[in-house]
């Protein structure tokens, strides 16, 4: 929960590893100039897995199960952004076309994954609580990822974001200072509703990083004067006859 910025890269250029590589240097050094907060180094994708695999569905109906699919090749660049803000990931990475399972006790079967050839990375970039720091301090990390997917673009590759903002579509500011502010009145009414539930009821312990801004009370009270409405409705016969 939190403002996000959610983004594909993809190229059909015919690109060595090496050449690859480079172009992450390259977006490193941009990532530099912007005054991110780190640049980490280029690693073979394989080193993050937690990042470069990709899920695949298979089975059908209540049988679906997921299974990650590992890239064999391919390269990641791990950036800090600012204080609050999600690490931001630059990859590319190239995936088998057909993974092994398991097929009984001693035969193994191939399956497609229907994933293209091109190289590729899909991933996402939490900048809702750079807020903590300051308004300008969010502004500023959440204009540095479009910066940065600018220039994925101009590096020659094909960009796709949703931005939850809508700030990638429109660049306009007032506008995703106008959605901060919402986001925090309704994620500081909302949290301190089920925190209150949680640790006055049910004895256990809540934690978010909106009830870590320093004017919390204020986005809260704000909150539920915008949104009290919406939750005395939502809870009028659950949460809120417990608190």
């Amino acid at each position: 929960m939190g403002l996000t910025i959610h983004y594909q890269l993809d190229t059909q250029a015919d690109w060595t590893d090496e050449e690859v590589r480079a172009r992450l240097e390259v977006l490193g050094d941009y990532a530099r100039h912007l005054g991110c907060d780190n640049v980490g180094e280029v690693l073979p994708a394989h080193k993050r897995q937690d990042v470069t695999d990709k899920l695949h569905q298979i089975g059908r109906g209540l049988d679906v199960r997921w299974v990650a699919i590992h890239a064999h090749g391919g390269w990641i660049l791990p950036i800090e952004i600012g204080a609050g803000c999600e690490p931001f990931m630059l990859a590319l990475c190239c995936y088998p076309s057909r993974w092994k399972c398991r097929h009984g006790r001693s035969m193994h079967r191939w399956h497609p994954t229907k994933i293209s050839a091109n190289w590729q990375f899909s991933w996402f970039c939490k900048t809702q609580f750079a807020g903590r720091h300051g308004l300008a301090h969010f502004i500023r990390c959440h204009k540095t990822v479009i910066s940065l997917l600018d220039f994925c673009r101009k590096a020659g590759l094909d960009v796709a974001v949703r931005d939850e903002s809508d700030y990638w579509a429109d660049r306009d500011e007032t506008r995703l200072v106008k959605t901060i502010k919402r986001n925090e009145a309704l994620m500081a009414a909302f949290g301190g509703l089920i925190k209150d539930v949680a640790e006055k009821k049910r004895g256990h312990t809540v934690r978010s990083p909106i009830f870590d801004y320093y004017h919390f009370e204020h986005l809260e009270h704000e909150g539920w004067q915008r949104f009290g409405d919406v939750f005395s409705s939502m809870f009028k016969d659950g949460l809120q006859n417990e608190i």
